[in-house]
């Protein structure tokens, strides 16, 4: 659930749901609620991998860029004593 906070909301208001559904008997909803809590904690896990791993291929994609222009910044430093 903290890998992507916008799930997070609606997994913790399912999360909250358990234990009250539970207490008054409502097996089934308890578990709709458990299931539905795990499922959102996994969905989170996915998108925040996928969100990492494109922040690595961008950030690799940035140092070959750089690598490959000098990594001196190019001509930025001419323009400036101009």
């Amino acid at each position: 659930m903290l890998f992507f906070w916008p799930l997070a909301f609606s997994a913790f208001h399912h999360a909250f749901e358990v234990y009250p559904r539970w207490v008054d008997g409502d097996i089934d909803g308890a578990e709709y609620a458990s299931r539905r809590v795990r499922k959102l904690g996994q969905l989170s896990l996915w998108i925040f991998g996928g969100l990492l791993l494109l922040a690595i291929v961008l950030y690799a994609i940035a140092a070959i860029v750089l690598i490959a222009h000098g990594g001196d910044g190019g001509d930025w430093h001419h323009h400036m004593r101009d």
